[in-house]
Order: C-alpha cells, then structure tokens, then sequence
C-alpha cells in the first residue's frame, strides 16, 4: 500500500504436490498508488490433468523489497490429493531471539505452530511449505508472554506444529 507508483516483479509457478515446478511466468510491471489492479495471468487450461495434484505460487516483489505471496489450488482443497509431509524443524538461539527452520519434503499448506505450555509472538505462525526450501520463522525472546525456555533444545522439544490434512 503506497501513495506512490511502484515498480513490481511478479512470478507465478505451477507445481506438483512434490513442490517439482511445471511451469512458470514472471512479469514486471508498475502499479498507480492507492489502487489494485491485475499483474499477471496464467493459463491453467494445459494443467488439467493435474488439478487433484497441483498448485500455484504466486510471489510478488515491489521495488522497495517489499514481498507478498500467496497460494491458490485447480480445486477446493477437499478435493486435493494432499500427500502427508515430513517436516524437518531445527531450532538456533540467537541473543534476542529464537530461529525455527522448517523444511518439508513435499507442498504442506496452512502450517501452525505453537506450544501447549508456553505462549508466544511468531513473526508469523501460519504459512505454507511450498518449494521444498527451508523457511525460517523467528520469535523474540522478549515477545514470549507466557512460560519460559532454557535454550534452542527446549524450545525444539516442546514446540507443536500442524497443517492441513485430507
């Protein structure tokens, strides 16, 4: 949101359920403040035969390094063939505050997390595993409200998390 016109790249990717990319398009462009407007299209039309299995990224990057992204599925989610993840999950400690790395072997959308004995701000607490990389989420250590950790470990030990299942 900006009163000023901004320069964007967009990038769309289609994926299988294995985060295996099977197709993608990217567009620059420039956007009037204050306004919406569409940026890009895909034509999804050649993927129907994945609709069960696949899914769409979309990553947009504004020219002062602001980035959105979002998820969008060929069907409702109750009818995805959605594949249980295996979630890797480290844990560092920094001075101020705790590093959460997740990494799934396939696309695990809607994940939360959280503690049954703690509470906690995350930078954010519910996203989606969509491209097999490793994403971090951090928490300060000044933002935990309730409950107390001794170090990365603890909060490895007890940290719960969940997403989206069929």
């Amino acid at each position: 949101e900006s009163a000023d016109k901004r320069r964007y790249t967009a990038e769309l990717t289609i994926r299988d359920m294995n985060c295996n990319v099977l197709g993608t398009i990217t567009k620059e462009g420039e956007v009037e403040g204050r306004t919406s407007c569409e940026i890009a299209q895909m034509e999804l039309a050649e993927y129907r035969q994945w609709e069960e299995t696949a899914f769409v990224t979309i990553n947009v990057t504004m020219d002062d390094g602001c980035k959105l992204s979002d998820i969008e599925t060929l069907l409702p989610f109750k009818y995805l063939n959605l594949p249980k993840p295996q979630i890797n999950v480290s844990v560092e400690e920094a001075e101020d505050e705790y590093r959460i790395t997740l990494q799934s072997d396939c696309f695990a959308p809607y994940v939360e997390m959280d503690f049954d004995d703690a509470d906690v701000i995350f930078e954010d607490n519910y996203f989606s595993l969509t491209d097999g990389k490793p994403y971090t989420v951090t928490f300060k250590k000044d933002d935990i409200l309730n409950g107390e950790f001794k170090n990365a470990e603890d909060v490895q030990k007890r940290l719960k998390q969940r997403q989206l299942l069929r």
